[in-house]
């Protein structure tokens, strides 16, 4: 079945997934209507950032959250003017870290055998295909990733840190050794980060909580303590 990632996560890459759903069903009018979109919203999301990135340009983050977030939030770092010195993931595979070229050099061990295996077949007579082998092909040539993940590691910065299934103690090791400006962890790790920042100058606050300390427009600078 044919597939690709798209990524709602920050105003860029929202921008690109419509732009490659709308390029994906090959309709002129949802195409319009998706740049009528990214138009309208980018106007607001610029104004946006040129009052929040200024604030936080260069300072520097280390992730460790589930799913594709730990990827896909760095394109929103990103965007506000930050450096990701470190992401990682809980249950994560070599594909998710390196991208699926790896795929044919995994082997199958005691803790992929956790993960129940499925196997989907196509229905004859009922699957119905929206493109072609021929059109996902052409779609391929003029950039869209289908059936294909380049991995989180492609666009992290050289010399970033990668890691994996990190425990309590190692993030707070971790946080020592970076000394991250702001951590942004999964939930039920944001109580780690925020008591290990409590005993280290380096790692000040999480994320959330700087942005909350952010006046938002209309409101008094006066009621920020800034960084």
């Amino acid at each position: 079945m044919p597939w690709f990632k798209v990524n709602f996560i920050g105003a860029g890459p929202s921008a690109k997934s419509l732009r490659h759903l709308a390029e994906y069903f090959g309709d002129a009018a949802l195409a319009a209507k998706a740049e009528s979109l990214i138009e309208a919203e980018m106007a607001a999301v610029k104004e946006e950032l040129a009052r929040v990135r200024p604030r936080l340009e260069g300072k520097s983050v280390l992730m460790y959250v589930g799913g594709s977030r730990a990827h896909h939030y760095q394109d929103l770092f990103k965007e506000l003017g930050m450096r990701v010195v470190s992401a990682g993931y809980e249950f994560a595979h070599r594909d998710d870290y390196e991208g699926r070229r790896v795929m044919p050099s995994i082997k199958v061990d005691a803790d992929s055998r956790n993960i129940e295996e499925l196997h989907v077949e196509k229905d004859e007579a009922r699957y119905s295909p929206r493109r072609s082998d021929a059109q996902i092909a052409e779609l391929k040539s003029k950039g869209l990733p289908m059936n294909d993940y380049e991995g989180m590691m492609s666009e992290m910065a050289e010399g970033s840190l990668v890691i994996d299934d990190i425990s309590h103690y190692e993030t707070e090791k971790l946080i020592e050794l970076v000394k991250p400006t702001s951590c942004a962890p999964a939930s039920k790790r944001s109580t780690w980060c925020r008591s290990t920042a409590s005993r280290s100058s380096s790692c000040t606050t999480t994320i959330s909580a700087a942005l909350r300390r952010l006046p938002r427009r209309g409101h008094s600078t006066e009621r920020s303590t800034g960084w």
